[in-house]
Parts: structure tokens; C-alpha cells; sequence
């Protein structure tokens, strides 16, 4: 790295995750055809054939609030929780002051007050940055936490497939609408970590500005997401490729888990905390 390069860490607990790329997100989701409509059908059929009705759902992972706004338009109460202040902003601009942000990494150091809600959702690989020992449990304890009784808990999770067939050892490059990227990726089987190093050129004026970010993913087995939701409270109902009703199979890239909340999983919620924006 040269001297003027900033490494943002995106696995931190401050507002660093995603500083750079929260700018650029809109415009590269788009010109990668993001299938958020796709999910949020998914997402509301399960909410409307849910019992007990779902009216408000907590969202994980936000971030500038893609599903947030078409799930806000279907006429949810929406709430969300991200990491990342830049993305928050992005996401404020967008929704106005029709949800509650919060600002935290999950799972949360301190209690964060989100209120209780009927459904919670977590999409887009957010499940994967928790990479810890014991984090996802811990997340998907605090996610409980936020739950009225019987409440859905939608969240997907990268498969191995995904991890070494398409992130493995991958570097690609593109020059899109006033920003250019550089992503590296590698998948390291002993540790299940994929590292992510992400570089962008942002256009300011007729120059750009290089800002480098370092992600981090962990894989999890299907064996592991399934102990880690028992032990939260959840009940799986199902899984399926990507939110789309299909069966798994060996070429499913992203699993989606469809659960239920059921005996309480503890007296620890998500506590206090104050909206980012």
C-alpha cells in the first residue's frame, strides 16, 4: 500500500466497515442486478403465511436499505440494525424518517433496545461476517431476543460451494459509472475464513481516490447453523436455494433458512441503543 491508501477494517466494532464502498454500494448492486425484488417476494410470502401475523420485522444487516425500502413499500414496519455508519447514511437518505436505524456490529457488545417484533430478517451473507467463535449463536440469541413469541426468523448463509468453487482464489476487476473496483478473494479450507481484499478508484473531480477494505467471511456447515438456531430457540421449517423455493442442492451458492421461534431462549436481548441517524 502507498502512503494516502486508507484500510478499512471491515470486521471492526466502530463505523468503519464498508466506509468506502457505502458510496459506490447503489451503483454496483444495480449493475450486478442485485435480485432484492426476487428476495422480498420470498420474504413477504412467508411473512403473509406465517402465524402469528407478522406486521413489524427487524432487519440485521441493512445496510443502505435496499430490502428495507421494498419491504417498508409492501407495507411492514421495518426496523434495521448494520455495522456500517456509512451504509446508515445511505440508508437514511433513502427512507427518510419512516424507520428506525441502529447503529452496531452483531452480535452486540451491550444490549441494544430495537423493541420486539413479529419477524427478523437476515440477508445478503450478513450471517457470515460473524466470523468468532460462538458469534453466530450469540447473534442468533440476541435476534431471539427481539422476538415475540412464535416469531419468523428468516436468514441465509454461503455454502462451501460458494466459498471454494466461486470466492476461492478469485480476482476480478471492472470499471463501472464514476468507480472502478479490484476484488481479491481467498478461501482458506484450514480456518474456513474467505478474506476479501476490495479495492475501489472513486471519481472526486478529474481525479480518483483509492480506499482499500479488508472483509472477512467464515463458512459454517449446515450442521453448525442448525445447532447454532437450536440453541437459540429456533426451529427450522425449511431451507431452500437463495429464496426461491427450490431444494438445495450441490450447486446452491446461498442457503436460505426459514425458522421459528420457540421456547424463549433466555432473559439477554438486543439492549440499548441509540439510532445511527
Amino acid at each position: 500500500m502507498t502512503a494516502g491508501d486508507d484500510l478499512v477494517e471491515a470486521t471492526g466494532g466502530d463505523d468503519t466497515p464498508y466506509r468506502a464502498m457505502a458510496a459506490v454500494y447503489d451503483r454496483w448492486m444495480r449493475h450486478d442486478h442485485a435480485p432484492y425484488e426476487q428476495w422480498c417476494a420470498y420474504i413477504d410470502q412467508e411473512c403473509r403465511a406465517h402465524e402469528p401475523a407478522v406486521s413489524d420485522i427487524l432487519e440485521i444487516g441493512c445496510g443502505t436499505g435496499n430490502m428495507t425500502k421494498l419491504l417498508r413499500d409492501a407495507g411492514y414496519r421495518m426496523t434495521g440494525v448494520d455495522a456500517s455508519a456509512g451504509m446508515l447514511q445511505v440508508a437514511r437518505a433513502k427512507l427518510g424518517d419512516s424507520v428506525p436505524l441502529h447503529l452496531t456490529r452483531m452480535p452486540a457488545a451491550e444490549a441494544l433496545d430495537v423493541g420486539m417484533h413479529d419477524a427478523a430478517i437476515c440477508c445478503f451473507d450478513t450471517a457470515n461476517y460473524v466470523s468468532g467463535d460462538g458469534e453466530l449463536a450469540e447473534t442468533f440469541r440476541q435476534i431471539a431476543g427481539a422476538l415475540r413469541p412464535g416469531g419468523l426468523f428468516i436468514v441465509d448463509t454461503n455454502t462451501l460451494y460458494k466459498f471454494e468453487q466461486l470466492f476461492g482464489n478469485y480476482r476480478l476487476g471492472e470499471d463501472l459509472d464514476g468507480f472502478a473496483y479490484i476484488w481479491r478473494s481467498h478461501y482458506d479450507p484450514a480456518t474456513r475464513l474467505c478474506e476479501f481484499l476490495l479495492t475501489f478508484f472513486v471519481a472526486e473531480g478529474d481525479t480518483y481516490r483509492r480506499t482499500v477494505e479488508r472483509h472477512v467471511q467464515r463458512y459454517f456447515s449446515e450442521a453448525e447453523v442448525a445447532a447454532a438456531l437450536a440453541e437459540s430457540g429456533f426451529a427450522v421449517v425449511k431451507t431452500c436455494d437463495e429464496y426461491s423455493g427450490r431444494a438445495c442442492s450441490a450447486t446452491t451458492p446461498r442457503t436460505t433458512w426459514v425458522t421459528r421461534l420457540g421456547s424463549s431462549p433466555g432473559p439477554d436481548r438486543i439492549s440499548p441503543a441509540t439510532p445511527a441517524l
